[in-house]
């Protein structure tokens, strides 16, 4: 299913992912990034969608584990959220699946 986002919601997820990114390649990584490159290859490693280390599948979840972790640095990146974005990822695009999350974990829901 293909849900349509907003140009300017495009930009700021483009913008979250490269300094989540840049944060974590420098070790500058927000509350839990530390743990994410661990917790990447044990979300669904059976599931061929990310059996591959360097796989897109697999690399769209981690960009959007670190977009979410730069969105919201109070929270940063905790233990589960991989299986439920990993889970968004196997019914939409990353850009979408970002922002389903976003929802899913805002405080007024989705």
């Amino acid at each position: 299913m293909l849900i349509p986002v907003e140009p300017a919601k495009s930009h700021q997820y483009q913008e979250l992912v490269v300094n989540g990114n840049l944060r974590i390649s420098k070790g500058d990584g927000v509350q839990g990034t530390g743990i994410l490159s661990r917790d990447i290859p044990r979300t669904f490693p059976d599931h061929p969608t990310f059996a591959s280390a360097t796989g897109i599948a697999t690399q769209a979840l981690y960009n959007v584990l670190a977009a979410y972790a730069e969105h919201d640095p109070d929270v940063g990146y905790v233990q589960g959220m991989a299986f439920i974005v990993a889970t968004l990822l196997l019914e939409m695009a990353e850009e979408p699946a970002f922002w389903a999350f976003e929802s899913l974990m805002s405080s007024s829901g989705p």
